[in-house]
């Protein structure tokens, strides 16, 4: 890898399936994310001056609502979180509701859910989130949801990309389905009305066939253990090239029978296969642990990352990135954001003319 001068500005890299670690050298700061499996969380992102190798996970769509976002739900706009921008009521209008599930809801989840009349929908901003060359790159795509159908209507869209790739509870169904080219609308499980359910289809790409995309569905129903597969998927590129968005509650373009009437709570798209334990389902919704910024102070660095309040956590430097030596093993947060000092003197005075440091930072269990 070449390196450009100093006063190049940083952009990340990543590699598929990343924790992450921090680069430090002289005069320069790189970050890069790499996988890291074990008991303990990893954070591993190196900064680097370059390009986006590949995608990791990333929030599209995530919309969190509050009985304080009243005034904002007013005005047509829905808060996205985790990244992800805010939604835009583009058909009828969006009210909150009191009424929200309550098992297996992560930690920080909002205290209100969205009302849907069967006349109204939420936007994302912009198109063709989900292209498939993008889908490839982070390997696969994720919808999520927890929904309370009330009946009536036709399909009832709950989650829906382009008007091709749509999770829906239809009216003549008994229960949840998936519509995608290839796949057809298989059933994921039976659903009631009036009741919360959750449900999750994950797409996990196997690659790209020209223009069209393979992989193979997995489906969750109120469980982070799959209820059914759909092997062998192709889903070609029609969705792509009608240059549509995502839209929650809706067809993207407001066609009158895909609107849903009932509730839906904490809907999320992600780019990326998530893996059970990254479903919203029994979660957390603690951001991942990502070194985010270091730099050089006198006799040292700092080096800051996200945080959980009242964890611990255990920092790492490397020469090489196969061996890890401990700089300390009990860092307590006291914030979503910690800053630790690596000073030099007087443990790690061989450090100071070293060109080239590797950071991680680990959450202990």
């Amino acid at each position: 890898m070449i390196f450009p001068s100093p006063t190049a500005r940083p952009t990340s890299l990543a590699l598929p399936g990343c924790g992450p670690l921090l680069i430090s050298k002289k005069h320069e700061t790189h970050t890069e994310n790499i996988n890291s499996t074990f008991n303990m969380l990893r954070s591993l992102i190196i900064l680097s001056y370059g390009g986006i190798l590949a995608v990791p996970a990333q929030t599209v769509l995530h919309y969190r609502v509050f009985d304080t976002d009243a005034v904002k739900v007013a005005g047509n706009a829905i808060p996205g979180v985790d990244g992800a921008p805010d939604g835009e009521v583009f058909a009828g209008t969006v009210t909150l509701s009191e009424d929200i599930p309550t098992e297996s809801v992560p930690r920080g989840s909002g205290n209100r859910s969205l009302v849907f009349d069967g006349a109204n929908g939420i936007n994302l901003p912009g198109t063709q989130q989900l292209l498939n060359s993008a889908v490839d790159t982070a390997g696969g795509f994720t919808f999520e949801a927890w929904y309370k159908f009330t009946g009536g209507g036709n399909v009832n869209s709950i989650i829906d990309y382009a008007g091709t790739e749509k999770l829906v509870r239809r009216a003549a169904s008994t229960g949840v389905s998936m519509t995608a080219a290839g796949v057809g609308d298989p059933l994921i499980g039976a659903t009631a009305l009036n009741e919360w359910h959750y449900v999750a289809v994950v797409f996990t790409s196997t690659g790209l066939d020209g223009a069209s995309i393979n992989g193979d569905f997995t489906f969750y129903l109120d469980r982070t253990m799959p209820v059914g597969t759909a092997d062998g998927v192709t889903i070609d590129d029609f969705g792509d090239s009608l240059d549509r968005t995502i839209s929650v509650g809706a067809h993207p373009l407001g066609f009158s029978g895909d609107f849903i009437t009932g509730l839906i709570y904490e809907p999320r798209v992600s780019l990326g296969a998530l893996k059970p334990n990254e479903l919203l389902f029994g979660g957390s919704v603690e951001a991942p642990l990502v070194i985010t910024n270091i730099e050089q102070i006198q006799d040292g660095n700092s080096v800051t990352w996200n945080s959980r309040a009242g964890a611990s956590y255990r920092l790492e430097y490397s020469f090489n990135l196969e061996e890890w030596l401990e700089i300390t093993d009990t860092i307590p947060a006291a914030s979503e954001t910690t800053v630790f000092e690596h000073l030099f003197s007087p443990e790690f005075e061989e450090l100071a003319d070293e060109t080239k440091l590797f950071y991680r930072v680990l959450k202990n269990d």
